[in-house]
């Protein structure tokens, strides 16, 4: 049986996903390329050394990593990306190089050959989503990729999820196996969520 805050986030998902659909290519653009410039100029971001991030399903208005993810191989991080397992959970590969990836059946981008690693020693993780609340609690896909995943997650590792600000609402409805993220940034720019977790950022 579904709980009450399931059917709640059924209802959200597709009124979140109709609404983001409805974003100006141009819009989606420029508001990409904001939440793009926040990340490459944060203390958190510059100081890390091991990166996972999804890699953004364009067609369907996600917020843009591609740009991002062609700065990070083209620095000295090294970069993980997710891939997408049968059993609803991620497995995770080191990426080298922007050609090496391909879509798979759903159209996600993902390397061409898969060699799998633990994600030990990640810094930061850039998580897709449809809606947050200023609590870090975050509407997903429904499909539980990374419900596993967060909760794997060493303590030191810094969630973050990539959302336009209209999206950013009062409450996400939570399930006991939800996790939520550490901040999330807007293209008005970084939100800090745990206020237990000391997050190296500044405010300038």
């Amino acid at each position: 049986m579904q709980s009450v805050a399931n059917n709640h986030k059924v209802i959200l998902r597709s009124y979140f996903r109709s609404k983001r659909n409805q974003i100006s290519d141009r819009d989606w653009a420029d508001r990409s390329t904001a939440i793009n410039n926040h990340i490459i100029h944060a203390e958190w971001y510059n100081s890390a050394k091991t990166v996972h991030s999804y890699v953004s399903m364009n067609h369907s208005k996600e917020v843009n990593t591609h740009s991002l993810i062609q700065k990070i191989l083209g620095s000295k991080k090294r970069l993980m990306v997710p891939v997408m397992q049968d059993n609803r959970s991620l497995k995770h590969a080191y990426v080298q190089d922007w050609n090496a990836l391909i879509p798979n059946e759903w159209g996600v981008m993902e390397p061409k050959s898969q060699v799998f690693v633990q994600p030990e020693d990640i810094d930061v993780v850039f998580v897709p989503l449809l809606a947050i609340d200023g609590f870090g609690n975050r509407l997903g896909y429904g499909a539980g990729y990374y419900d596993s995943f967060l909760k794997d997650l060493a303590p030191s590792t810094i969630t973050v999820g990539l959302v336009f600000n209209d999206f950013v609402v009062k409450k996400v409805p939570v399930d006991s196996w939800d996790i939520p993220l550490d901040a999330f940034i807007t293209e008005r720019g970084f939100i800090p969520c745990n206020h237990n977790k000391e997050l190296p950022y500044n405010t300038s």
